[in-house]
């Protein structure tokens, strides 16, 4: 009766221990086939690393000079394009106000009419969270008499077709303008480069939203040295 005892408790130790070691090894295996998995995973990630295009702007010349980039050597060719696109310039005497119809003047957040914003100005909310500021008739006016400037010149997009807002605020920006004993003008022309061009050549500015007219007044200070 002992013996039968003691076979059967080393069978269930054997028995235990086999499972136990089955179980190892089965883990082992799990763990080869994990690693091997994933080795995969990574190898398949530098190939496609490899073969993946790189972004174009890292065959740009801007990219591969940026360590030498000037912006004098910038401002300067782009002062020479604008000067061959026209040779129109303002007088000493005039403030050139960069304003920008349509979308912002449409569509600024404040509910403001044309007139309303030629008084009081407004903000436009750009897709990407910015804020650009609408330039009121009296920040003109300001800026034309602390300077001793008799002339207000206008220079932005077209206002046909860009809406009624945009009509309303560029009629009544000008009246309020020469209400105030200052002549006012609106250059039109028929590209955004002679805008440009011309907004380039003016020693006095005061910019409105846009990048556009920030990239004019960068011209403008190179060109009368005001950097």
């Amino acid at each position: 009766m002992f013996i039968l005892s003691s076979l059967k408790i080393n069978l269930s130790i054997i028995n235990l221990s086999s499972i136990n070691n089955l179980f190892l090894n089965w883990l082992a295996i799990l763990s080869i086939i994990d690693l091997f998995i994933h080795s995969l995973k990574l190898i398949f990630l530098f190939i496609i690393f490899l073969i993946k295009p790189q972004p174009k702007w890292l065959n740009t010349t801007g990219y591969k000079i940026r360590d030498n980039e000037s912006l004098d050597n910038n401002l300067e060719i782009l002062k020479q394009l604008c000067d061959e696109v026209s040779n129109i310039k303002p007088n000493n005497n005039s403030l050139i106000a960069t304003i920008r119809l349509g979308d912002i003047i449409e569509c600024k957040k404040q509910k403001r009419n044309g007139y309303q914003l030629a008084q009081q100005g407004g903000t436009f909310y750009t897709p990407g969270g910015g804020t650009r500021h609408i330039l009121s008739a009296n920040e003109i006016i300001k800026e034309a008499k602390d300077k001793n400037l008799n002339e207000v010149i206008l220079v932005g997009s077209k206002a046909i077709g860009c809406g009624n807002k945009s009509v309303i605020y560029l009629k009544n920006i000008m009246k309020i303008i020469e209400n105030n004993n200052l002549k006012c003008k609106w250059f039109y022309s028929f590209s955004p480069d002679e805008d440009l061009a011309f907004i380039s050549n003016a020693k006095n500015i005061i910019t409105g939203p846009g990048g556009f007219c920030l990239v004019a007044e960068a011209i403008a200070n190179y060109r009368f040295n005001k950097l």
